[in-house]
């Protein structure tokens, strides 16, 4: 049990030290008051600007956590091997961890008046992570293994668990089919289009894969599930089950092909809501979405990830709290693989408008398959390789590495001929099978 002093007790203090001894250490902690009424044998960290205890850990606070309200706050960053951020002169890690944990986990800075994409969504230029060039490397759980060491030197008898390396793919689901299960009016329109722009190719795939008579290019899942078996990974679809509209595309909830899909996938991994673009405008679409994978499957839908990675802080996250999700798989930007929230851990959702943590779940992920494709232009041997060197990092802290990917894009059909190798290449590179 660590024994963390502080003159003050806040949420924000509570919830850093949650994440740095509950989720990264995995040790228990107690926070007390007055430090004269501790036991002398316990393992102490003093969070205050002076003090008079010998032989513990100092850490000399920056302000941040005693704070209640947001501010402008633009962290000092201080370079080097490992770098820090709200660096101090005093103190034994030389700078102010709780703070500098609760600053990247809990995206203060996307609470700060910024610019947005085209979709809304905070950009990862604007992060202090993009611009000091650590946002590719878990800090949070970096920091957290210096504490530790730092610990150990103080007090050699302390011991702490071993945590073990992980990987959980993730999969979105945003058109299950290509051709297939799109009614007579898409499928029709979709033909005609085909036609008139000469890839007759293309029609004669969607004629043939709507009538049942060559599989669609799509539907991956039984490969998915076989990969499962072979590589023994943790495996969760998000299914896009909104209303068609210009950025929700998927087939219909209605249709008997996706239903059925859905039930028999379902059977062998863990099935969430992807909920719709146009949820992010109308809150009250995630509960019907919800609700309709609910009754598909018919088991409670607690997981979720937002289509186009389109969420704002705090409303967003409440939005997922009302309609009970209690996990939820956002946190990763679009254009660029990283940690935006620092860590590679999971961590409670802080609100910082209410000052209190709540009880959902967030699952950061390192990257996804279409940023490298779409956005950074890489090949698909260049995106292997740049996923192998974050698994190493993952690797290092003893994380879980959070992968994501899309059903089409394991097609090897167009524009994703190719990346089918570079899922089963990460596979293999992972689990150290050939």
């Amino acid at each position: 049990m660590i024994v963390v002093y502080s003159p003050v007790d806040t949420p924000r203090l509570r919830f850093s030290l949650d994440v740095i001894f509950n989720a990264i250490l995995n040790v228990g902690y107690t926070l007390i008051d007055d430090i004269s009424a501790s036991n002398p044998d316990s393992v102490h960290i003093v969070y205050a600007a002076q003090h008079k205890v010998d032989k513990v850990l100092h850490i000399v606070p920056a302000g941040l956590l005693e704070e209640s309200g947001i501010k402008e706050v633009t962290p000092s960053v201080r370079h080097g091997k490992l770098p820090v951020i709200f660096p101090m002169e005093q103190g034994d890690l030389g700078f102010d961890l709780f703070a500098a944990v609760f600053f990247l986990v809990s995206r203060y800075e996307e609470y700060l008046p910024h610019k947005q994409d085209k979709h809304a969504r905070y950009s990862p230029e604007q992060s202090l992570a993009y611009k000091h060039e650590f946002l590719k490397r878990p800090i949070v759980d970096e920091w957290c293994i210096l504490l530790r060491e730092e610990l150990l030197k103080k007090y050699p008898k302390l011991s702490f668990p071993k945590r073990a390396f992980k990987h959980v793919v993730t999969i979105d689901v945003d058109t299950a089919f290509a051709y297939k299960g799109k009614g007579a009016v898409r499928t029709l329109g979709g033909f005609l289009k085909d036609l008139s722009g000469g890839d007759l190719s293309n029609a004669v795939d969607r004629f043939k894969a709507s009538l049942g008579l060559s599989p669609d290019p799509y539907d991956v899942f039984e490969w998915v599930l076989d990969k499962k078996r072979a590589f023994d990974f943790e495996l969760i679809f998000f299914y896009l089950i909104g209303d068609y509209e210009m950025n929700d595309k998927n087939v219909s909830h209605r249709s008997a092909s996706f239903r059925s899909l859905i039930k028999h996938v379902n059977d062998y991994a863990i099935s969430g809501l992807h909920p719709s673009y146009a949820s992010t405008k109308d809150f009250s679409k995630i509960v019907v979405e919800r609700n309709r994978l609910q009754e598909i499957t018919h088991m409670p839908v607690t997981k979720s990830r937002q289509h186009f990675l389109k969420f704002s802080l705090p409303q967003g996250y409440r939005a997922l709290l009302h309609a009970d999700i209690t996990d939820d798989y956002s946190m990763a930007y679009a254009s660029t693989p990283g940690f935006r929230s620092g860590t590679c851990t999971p961590h409670h959702f802080f609100d910082l408008d209410l000052n209190r943590v709540t009880t959902l779940t967030i699952h950061p992920f390192a990257f996804m398959e279409a940023t490298f494709k779409y956005y950074e232009r890489t090949s698909s041997e260049q995106a292997l390789e740049e996923m192998k060197s974050i698994v190493e990092t993952v690797k290092r802290v003893e994380g879980t590495l959070y992968s994501t990917w899309h059903n089409d894009s394991l097609s090897n059909h167009g524009e994703w001929e190719g990346w089918q190798s570079v899922f089963t290449g990460l596979l293999s590179y992972v689990s150290g099978k050939s």
